[in-house]
């Protein structure tokens, strides 16, 4: 595992903006439907036991943790997961559709919005595994460091 550290001084935001709903527990109910897509859309490209339920998510958002879902004409396309981490944040659980088409978004673009608009106060800290070249790489263009 690799250990990464965003300072907002390093933060390299991209501009590109998408209509993320940040999912709470005072719109869980509301965000329902949203939730539900991105994890079928997880299931659907990727084989992972450790994959949150919508019992899960409700959990989480009952301990104070955010999930933001990237849409883009009504289509959900991804998803991220923050939480209070010491002073700071934790991200995890980042997941983009790779299987699309006609791609009209980034990783690095999701997350570069999710931070710039939501996340952009205190410093982000995450994990990645070291076979991820694809996560590596979009953490380091974000200005993540190696810790």
């Amino acid at each position: 595992m690799i250990n990464f550290k965003l300072e907002q001084t390093n933060f390299n935001h991209l501009k590109t903006q998408y209509e993320v709903v940040p999912v709470t527990l005072s719109n869980f109910g509301d965000s329902y439907n949203l939730i539900n897509s991105s994890i079928k859309n997880f299931k659907s490209e990727i084989e992972w036991e450790e994959l949150f339920t919508l019992d899960c998510a409700h959990q989480r958002l009952t301990e104070g943790m955010v999930m933001y879902v990237g849409v883009i004409d009504f289509d959900v396309f991804g998803h991220v997961w923050f939480k209070n981490h010491n002073d700071s944040r934790f991200l995890f659980n980042l997941f983009v559709r790779n299987q699309v088409e006609d791609k009209k978004y980034t990783g690095k673009e999701f997350l570069s919005d999710v931070i710039y608009r939501f996340e952009n106060n205190k410093t982000i800290y995450c994990e990645v595994d070291e076979w991820n070249t694809k996560s590596l790489q979009l953490f380091q263009r974000l200005g993540f460091q190696v810790q």
